[in-house]
């Protein structure tokens, strides 16, 4: 199992300190620790391995590899796995009735990430989701296709949303959230342009 960490994580702590915002980041990086965990101990369960787990700015990442190809319920089981433990979280603290700030913070933390994965972005859960409903009645090149497109959309949709409230909202981590969303999408650009020289190739010959 490949282990990485970012060490950009110590200069965007530094960032949230200077902003006075680091509480909400360490609370951020916290939560995205256990959505991952959730992925990884479902996933396991369900006969994956786990082949990377790296540390970015953003938090944690868990790559899960199958020695068999599984069923698309079995992968969206597993892509559900992390929003859910968020909701659950923010249920839970909603519930608490503990009417400070921090559990505010925990409840606004923990709503974000259970919304913001399930947004059909690429590669986050969401976007997999639809990826792997889509598979079945499109096929994976078309199905790659199509989730390129949306993804651009929602990043767009959502970076113009964000550039009209950030006066009002003053959250720097969602700023810094979209811009590694748009750099995750270029990354998904290229892997889209590698299969589509591939299937190529594969017509041709």
């Amino acid at each position: 199992m490949k282990i990485e960490i970012d060490l950009r994580v110590i200069l965007l702590m530094i960032v949230f300190l200077f902003t006075s915002q680091i509480d909400i980041y360490v609370i951020f990086i916290f939560f995205v620790f256990l959505h991952e965990l959730a992925h990884i101990l479902v996933g396991l369960a369900l006969g994956f391995k786990v082949s990377s787990i790296s540390m970015n700015i953003f938090g944690f990442s868990a790559q899960l590899y199958a020695y068999k190809s599984k069923k698309s319920f079995i992968r969206i089981i597993t892509y559900l796995a992390g929003p859910i433990f968020n909701l659950i979280c923010a249920i839970v603290f909603y519930f608490s009735k503990l009417e400070n700030e921090f559990a505010l913070k925990l409840i606004y933390t923990n709503l974000l990430l259970f919304v913001f994965n399930l947004f059909p972005i690429l590669p986050l859960d969401g976007g997999k989701i639809l990826k792997e409903v889509l598979k079945n009645f499109i096929g994976n090149k078309n199905a790659s296709v199509v989730m390129n497109a949306v993804t651009k959309v929602f990043l767009i949709m959502i970076s113009a949303i964000y550039s009209v409230a950030i006066l009002k909202i003053k959250n720097f981590a969602i700023l810094f959230l979209i811009i590694y969303l748009w750099y995750l999408y270029s990354i998904e650009e290229k892997k889209l342009s590698t299969l589509k020289r591939v299937y190529e190739i594969i017509e041709k010959s």
